[in-house]
């Protein structure tokens, strides 16, 4: 799967260390933040994962 997480850069690295210690997925790659469309201070990366066999079922 791919996630898209836009933010400032301290909130898009918080976000992304978050995923990367997930039990539930398994983090495969991280882009380099792309500026957003605009004048905004914020960026996007994107994120692809995999959910962890273990961890199919939705939990809350």
């Amino acid at each position: 799967m791919q996630i898209r997480v836009m933010g400032t850069p301290a909130e898009t690295d918080a976000a992304v260390a978050l995923l990367r210690t997930s039990e539930r997925i398994a983090v495969v790659s991280i882009s380099a933040p792309y500026p957003n469309h605009g004048h905004s201070s914020q960026v996007r990366v994107y994120v692809t994962a995999l959910l962890r066999q273990n961890h199919w079922e939705v939990r809350p």
